[in-house]
């Protein structure tokens, strides 16, 4: 078995057994283009048949890192065009340097619901990996959470 074949298998096996996802849901994938959301969404594109998934990328731009930015935004219409997932990509502008990373991820968090909302999809997906979860941990725990930080990304049910 290829290893990307042992992955569907652990993914559907996992969203099965912890009810996270239903044949036949209509998902909202968030993509950046980094490595994480990128494998999600080439996992899920190969699942969309067996598993009846409807698809759908978002891309936001904040247009934070100028031209860099804008290559990550090409990039991610290149990958959803080979895989053939509609895409919409959102730009947004935040003005001001105070908070700027907790402003994003909230624009993006309305963007991501907007859009749920507006096309009836069922669940948004977020791909994250052990260094964001690690980074989390820790960010809470500067920020004095407590020990309901030390639980870092959890599951989020809707």
């Amino acid at each position: 078995m290829s290893l990307v074949n042992e992955y569907l298998r652990r993914l559907v096996d996992y969203s099965t057994q912890e009810r996270i996802l239903n044949k036949g849901e209509k998902l909202l994938l968030a993509v950046s283009a980094g490595a994480d959301s990128t494998a999600m969404l080439y996992l899920f594109s190969r699942l969309r048949h067996s598993e009846n998934f409807s698809l759908l990328a978002v891309h936001i731009n904040h247009q934070l890192r100028g031209e860099e930015s804008d290559q990550d935004e090409q990039q991610i219409k290149r990958i959803c065009m080979q895989l053939n997932v509609p895409i919409i990509i959102r730009r947004i502008e935040l003005e001001g340097e105070r908070d700027l990373e907790n402003r994003a991820r909230q624009a993006r968090f309305e963007t991501f619901q907007m859009i749920l909302q507006s096309y009836g999809f069922h669940k948004i997906l977020l791909a994250h990996h052990k260094s964001d979860l690690a980074e989390t941990v820790l960010l809470n725990l500067f920020r004095g959470s407590g020990l309901s930080g030390m639980a870092g990304i959890s599951l989020f049910r809707v």
